[in-house]
């Protein structure tokens, strides 16, 4: 063991930093270089629904399994869970289980902690109702209802989903206030910031593991950039503009690697074709090898594996998983 502390292994110690830092940018240029060029391919791995419309996935590991959890509105209002188990890249089962949610969830995103809980927030636009929290324990695969949002919240979307992020949940009110819930205490509170205005629609919050500070929002409808929530500084900035209009829509932040300085943002358009966002040039780039979607009506389908380094998403209609494998 190298002591960095010891002043005669100095010039040694600047070497091999040098020497990590040249590989993660190599690493990450493969990474770049195989999404840009790698296309979709049918899996055999089953979905258990053809609908693809107003639902959403996450990926999970569960102990020793990996698993795609996802709901469709098709199926009970998005009470029904399907619980795919990934053998493989490219092979896996997948089981129903009715009723697992108590409530209606369509349209909203699940939202994954990173460890054993995916989150599920009630769906309605009536006032008064629609207060509804609650999560999925991922290994025992039983459900509990949580504190509900505050008192007065208002769905601010149908379509916009939230996202777990640092030992929270962070939600959107409908004027535009951010809701966190503190998963430790149980509670709700605002946050004290507003998310960004310039459209009323379908988006999605995007959490970084490595970033504290930062959450992205993408979509909108009309929304026409990618943005910066800063937590911090309680403030948002536009990020960079989107390449073309976007509704329902899928997108996954994904680092090349957790050691990564850079980060990447897939994500599908209005018009079903698949860009990619890149933090290190931010600029976004065609994806032409990636399944040009001909129905647009499909959302929050898009899961990545970073221990097989696959994308994963599921177009209206199939009965099947497309994967992109790296």
């Amino acid at each position: 063991m190298i002591s960095e502390n010891n002043p005669d292994n100095a010039e040694l110690v600047r070497t091999v930093r040098d020497l990590s830092s040249r590989l993660r940018t190599a690493e990450d240029e493969l990474f770049w270089l195989k999404l840009l060029h790698s296309g979709n391919v049918k899996s055999g791995i089953p979905t258990l629904h053809a609908d693809a419309r107003h639902g959403g996935a996450v990926i999970v590991t569960n102990q020793t399994e990996v698993l795609i959890i996802s709901v469709s509105l098709e199926s009970n209002q998005c009470r029904d869970v399907f619980i795919t188990r990934l053998a493989d890249a490219t092979h896996g089962t997948t089981e129903k289980k009715e009723n697992l949610i108590p409530f209606n969830n369509g349209y909203r995103q699940p939202m994954y902690d990173g460890d054993r809980y995916v989150y599920f927030t009630e769906t309605t636009l009536e006032a008064g109702k629609g207060r509804r929290f609650g999560r999925l324990d991922v290994v025992k695969f039983t459900f509990e209802e949580l504190s509900p949002l505050p008192e007065g919240y208002k769905t601010f979307c149908y379509g916009f989903a939230g996202c777990c992020h640092f030992g929270a949940v962070y939600i959107p009110n409908a004027d535009s206030q951010l809701c966190v819930y503190d998963v430790e205490r149980n509670t709700w509170f605002q946050h004290g910031m507003t998310i960004p205005t310039e459209g009323q629609g379908w988006g999605r919050f995007l959490s970084d593991p490595r970033d504290r500070s930062h959450l992205y929002c993408i979509g909108r409808c009309t929304m026409s950039n990618l943005y910066l929530i800063d937590l911090e500084r309680r403030q948002h900035s536009i990020l960079c503009p989107l390449p073309t209009q976007v509704n329902e829509l899928d997108a996954a932040l994904v680092r090349p690697s957790p050691e990564s300085d850079v980060f990447v943002i897939v994500a599908r358009m209005y018009d079903g074709t698949w860009y990619v966002f890149s933090s290190k040039t931010n600029t976004w780039n065609l994806l032409p090898s990636w399944k040009k979607y001909d129905n647009n009506w499909i959302r929050n389908f898009l899961v990545y594996s970073p221990a097989s380094k696959t994308f994963y998403y599921h177009e209206h209609g199939s009965s099947t998983w497309d994967i992109v494998q790296l």
